[in-house]
């Protein structure tokens, strides 16, 4: 290990607090954060970990894409098919704790990866799924129903 300690934040609702039962240290639940308080844990943050076991699409992860972090997340998570495995964030199985642990402790020792996943997501976030690129899409569409009307 590169001399690192590993803090995790859990961030948000959860849905059985059994979850919290037997936290190692390195573990604290935040609760649900006020505005703004993801947006700063992210700026604090090195990596982004979503290991969701359902999710249909967590808009977290493009937030935390789109504040250069690397992703870590599952199969179940519908944003994980934005996510090019990687290139721009990492996908691992869902309920697989072992595989999550590797992808982490990866980012963790392989600081070059860290920070070109995140580059790359930032990149695709800026691309793809900015307000100005979503707006361009909408005016497209609504030009192309006025051709079909006409």
């Amino acid at each position: 290990m590169t001399g690192w300690s590993m803090n995790f934040r859990l961030i948000g609702p959860l849905v059985s607090s059994e979850v919290l039962e037997g936290l190692p240290d390195n573990c604290r639940y935040d609760g649900i954060s006020l505005p703004g308080g993801v947006a700063e844990a992210m700026r604090r943050a090195n990596i982004f970990v979503l290991p969701t076991l359902e999710d249909a699409y967590g808009l977290v992860v493009l937030e935390a894409m789109a504040s250069d972090l690397p992703v870590v997340t599952t199969t179940n998570s519908g944003a994980g098919e934005i996510i090019d495995d990687g290139r721009d964030g990492l996908i691992v199985p869902a309920g697989d704790a072992s595989v999550l642990a590797e992808a982490i402790h990866r980012l963790v020792e392989e600081p070059e990866l860290r920070f070109s996943i995140g580059d790359a997501a930032r990149y695709k976030v800026e691309e793809r799924y900015s307000w100005e690129t979503y707006g361009e899409k909408v005016l497209s569409a609504i030009g192309g129903l006025d051709a079909r009307v006409a």
